[in-house]
C-alpha cells in the first residue's frame, strides 16, 4: 500500500520556508501541532512539513498515543486522521478538548462525505474537517486561516 495515496509527494528541500499565503498569527510562534495518523510515513512527512514551516510538531501514530502525548505536551493544535485502529481520531480530539478546551482540532480523512462519516457520531462544529487527498500546501493555509481568526 501506498502510504501517499492520500498526500502528493512533496520534497521537502522545495518546501519554502515562508509563502505569501500562509503567515503564523502574531503570538502563534509557538503553535504546537500533534499529528496523529495509523500511517507512520504520513504522519513523520506532516511533522517535517510543519516544523519547515517554524511550528513545533510531534507525531503519535494512534488514538490511545495521541490522547497520551496530549496530556504530556499540551498542543495547541491537533491534526489528526479519523480512521484508526482503536480509538478513532473523532473520539480522541474530543477526549482531549476535555482538557484542552482551547485546542484547535483538524481531522483529515478519506471517507470525508458525511454519510461514509455517520458511524463515528457527530462532529463538533467547530473542528475542521479536511478531505484527503489534501496537498501540504491546503493543509497549511487552512490552518493558518483558523489560527489568525482564533488570535
Amino acid at each position: 500500500m501506498n502510504p501517499f495515496k492520500y498526500f502528493e509527494h512533496v520534497d521537502l528541500e522545495q518546501v519554502p520556508k515562508s509563502e505569501p499565503y500562509f503567515v503564523q498569527p502574531a503570538g502563534a510562534k509557538n503553535t504546537f501541532v500533534l499529528v496523529v495518523d495509523d500511517e507512520h510515513l504520513i504522519a513523520d512527512t506532516l511533522v517535517a512539513i510543519f516544523k519547515a514551516k517554524g511550528f513545533s510538531a510531534f507525531a503519535a501514530y494512534d488514538g490511545d498515543q495521541g490522547l497520551r502525548a496530549a496530556r504530556v505536551l499540551r498542543p495547541n493544535v491537533i491534526v489528526t486522521d479519523i480512521a484508526m485502529p482503536g480509538v478513532n481520531g473523532l473520539e480522541m480530539a474530543k477526549a482531549i478538548r476535555e482538557f484542552l478546551p482551547e485546542t484547535k482540532v483538524f481531522l483529515i480523512s478519506g471517507q470525508a462525505s458525511v454519510l461514509s462519516l455517520v458511524d463515528y457520531g457527530p462532529i463538533p462544529k467547530d473542528f475542521v474537517l479536511i478531505q484527503k487527498p489534501v496537498h501540504p500546501d491546503r493543509l497549511l493555509h487552512t490552518l493558518g486561516e483558523h489560527l489568525q481568526r482564533a488570535s
